[in-house]
């Protein structure tokens, strides 16, 4: 235990904090928000191969051991699977720049994600995405998720809370890893088509 020093100047005598209380799991998290109908969107940034992937495959994990409500999103076409639900606890998004880059900012889906982010906190109490910055987002997107980044391995920090996360079973990971390499795949041949093309 560490004494707070600048609590004894306040006058709050004998205060200690024992930081590993500082940590929360994810469903603590939600139980924060979910009972008063109230949402936070977190977004996860960090350079490449700092985990922020494997941190949202071991939260979704989590949740479905936990009987939570959630979905993983990491193809466009995966936003499908948020249409008519209205029984989610938490939604994760991977690399969401891809889907709401900040070059995109007056087209379409970035006017429709602005409003579906002001419209969410009754339907979804909880968002955890992720991007190698925030700064690649939408500037009308990127004003509702507080920023978020990976403390160390099993630690997200945000807002001076840190989420501890158990590592993801290696099947599970597995799964997801193919999947997002496949996608990711198919994405860059999309891409190099576009560029060809033009």
């Amino acid at each position: 235990m560490k004494t707070h020093t600048l609590a004894d100047q306040l006058g709050f005598k004998n205060i200690k904090v024992e930081f590993a209380d500082s940590e929360m799991s994810i469903k603590e998290l939600l139980d924060m928000y979910k009972p008063y109908n109230e949402h936070l969107s977190i977004c996860i940034d960090g350079k490449r191969g700092s985990f922020k992937t494997t941190h949202l495959i071991a939260m979704h994990e989590e949740c479905e051991k936990l009987g939570l409500k959630s979905v993983f999103i990491k193809t466009k076409a995966d936003f499908e699977k948020l249409k008519g639900r209205r029984d989610l606890d938490i939604v994760f998004i991977d690399d969401i720049a891809k889907y709401f880059y900040k070059r995109d900012g007056a087209t379409k889906i970035n006017k429709a994600f602005a409003k579906i982010l002001q419209m969410v906190r009754t339907v979804v109490p909880l968002i955890i995405a992720s991007t190698p910055d925030l700064s690649l987002l939408d500037k009308d997107g990127r004003a509702f998720f507080i920023e978020a980044y990976v403390l160390r391995k099993g630690t997200i920090s945000v807002m001076g809370i840190n989420i501890g996360v158990e590592a993801p079973s290696v099947e599970f990971y597995s799964q997801f890893k193919d999947d997002e390499h496949d996608t990711r795949f198919k994405e860059f041949d999309e891409l190099v088509d576009i560029i060809f093309s033009s």
